[in-house]
Order: structure tokens, then C-alpha cells, then sequence
């Protein structure tokens, strides 16, 4: 009987659970965006905790995708879920504290270059288009002028906030 326990405990094979997360490239540019992604062989059932690189990134939309290869009747998945990220700071950020689903992941390097370190000039579209309008006058005192902003987002910023803009011997309130 416990060699049969035995044959059985041997047949038995545990799945190694194998995440990994890294950048989409190691050296970047402040204010151009930069993917973090995080791979696994099983799903992805909650997302990263990301409230601790938020000092040094501003976070941006993210995707998921999942990966199926057949090779000789071998089926396997890859999952994905990455994040846009746009660096705030100049230096080298290593980001060694991240977890998915409960495991604790590899550390990742990024090196964040100022516009001056590049010698090439960059050619991606600006990450926010921000467009300003006023209402045309004539103007009275004690009268309302509107005046508008248009932000245009390409990167789905998730999180932010518009300051009411100051004027000089006015009082300025925000509408909506």
C-alpha cells in the first residue's frame, strides 16, 4: 500500500506558477511614455498593487492580452497586462516591491533621460492636448465669461485633477 502511495505522490506533478514583470525598454525619455508589463502562465486574477510607483511615474491606461501557442498538440497560455507609464523624474527607478496575484515579482531597472541626454529628436505624438477658449467680449463688470478647456488624452490618463486657472481682481469658479 505505500508504494503505491509512493508511485501515486511521484506521478503527481505541481504546476510552477511563473510571473515575471518588466519595462518595454530600459532607457526612456521624461514625459514619453514606457510600458510596465507583467506576464503569467495563469490568469491574472487581480491586478498589481500600484500605489507605490506612483511618485515616480503617472500612470496611464493599461491592456491585457493572452498568448496561445499549439507546438506539436502542446497547448499553452501567456497572459499579460500592461500599463502606460510616463516617468516624472530624471535618474534610474528600480521598482523591487511589486506583487501579482500574491507573488513577489523580480525587480525592474528603468533609466529616465532629460530631452538634453537624447540625440535623436522625438517624433511621438504628445501624450495630452490641452486647448483654451474664452468668450468673445465685450466684457462688463459683474458679468460671467466662459471660458472653456478642451483636453484631448491619447494614453487614458486614469487619475488626475484641473486646478481652477487664477486671474487678477476676478473670481474665478469652476462650472462642471
Amino acid at each position: 500500500m505505500k508504494s503505491v502511495l509512493l508511485a501515486l505522490m511521484l506521478c503527481i506533478t505541481v504546476p510552477v506558477w511563473a510571473a515575471d514583470v518588466s519595462f518595454s525598454k530600459t532607457e526612456t525619455v521624461v514625459g514619453q511614455v514606457v510600458e510596465l508589463i507583467f506576464t503569467s502562465d495563469n490568469p491574472i486574477t487581480n491586478g498589481p498593487d500600484l500605489s507605490s510607483i506612483k511618485k515616480d511615474f503617472r500612470i496611464s491606461g493599461h491592456n491585457s492580452r493572452t498568448n496561445m501557442t499549439n507546438i506539436n498538440g502542446k497547448i499553452s497560455q501567456t497572459y499579460q497586462l500592461s500599463y502606460n507609464l510616463f516617468p516624472k523624474r530624471i535618474g534610474t527607478i528600480t521598482l523591487d516591491n511589486l506583487t501579482l496575484d500574491g507573488e513577489k515579482l523580480n525587480p525592474v531597472q528603468l533609466t529616465v533621460l532629460g530631452a538634453q541626454d537624447t540625440s535623436t529628436t522625438s517624433t511621438q505624438t504628445p501624450p495630452l492636448e490641452l486647448q483654451a477658449q474664452i468668450s468673445n467680449g465685450p466684457y462688463y463688470i459683474g458679468q460671467g465669461i466662459l471660458y472653456t478647456i478642451r483636453m484631448g488624452d491619447i494614453h487614458q490618463i486614469l487619475e488626475g485633477t484641473f486646478e481652477a486657472p487664477t486671474a487678477e481682481n476676478a473670481s474665478v469658479q469652476l462650472l462642471g
